[in-house]
């Protein structure tokens, strides 16, 4: 049976309007979407939530940035109080249409594995899974 987390207002970058309630595995990759795509210091509540994924996209794809970005999402991942580990991986990297895909296996503080697909362009992010 899946620990219940509460349930919220699905919402990564923007309501979708539908005012569509998430839980479970939805509700925590979201909340890590969000993490993955708020610049820090923007939440007056928390000056060090957030690192903001769509500043990579521009830059050559290297070992450096690469292992960069991953760092980045990982520790921002991890700060989640639901969160026990995420490991984080670059599925893609695309100079020319300013885009990259970020695998991420989350294990939350109870055991639970899932794997979250992320999509990141110079203006979006997009949850794909799950």
């Amino acid at each position: 049976m899946a620990t219940d987390y509460g349930t919220d207002v699905a919402c990564v970058a923007d309501f979708s309007g539908e005012f569509r309630e998430v839980s479970g595995q939805r509700l925590i990759a979201e909340a890590l979407a969000r993490r993955l795509i708020t610049p820090r210091g923007m939440d007056l509540d928390d000056p060090d939530y957030g690192t903001d994924l769509r500043a990579h996209v521009g830059l050559e794809y290297t070992a450096r940035n690469a292992a960069r970005l991953v760092s980045d999402a990982q520790a921002e991942c991890a700060k989640d109080e639901r969160v026990e580990a995420a490991v984080v991986s670059v599925e893609s990297w695309t100079m020319a249409t300013r885009s990259l895909a970020l695998q991420i296996d989350v294990t939350t503080i109870v055991g639970e594995s899932f794997r979250l697909t992320v999509a990141v362009s110079s203006v979006n992010v997009e949850l794909l899974t799950p």
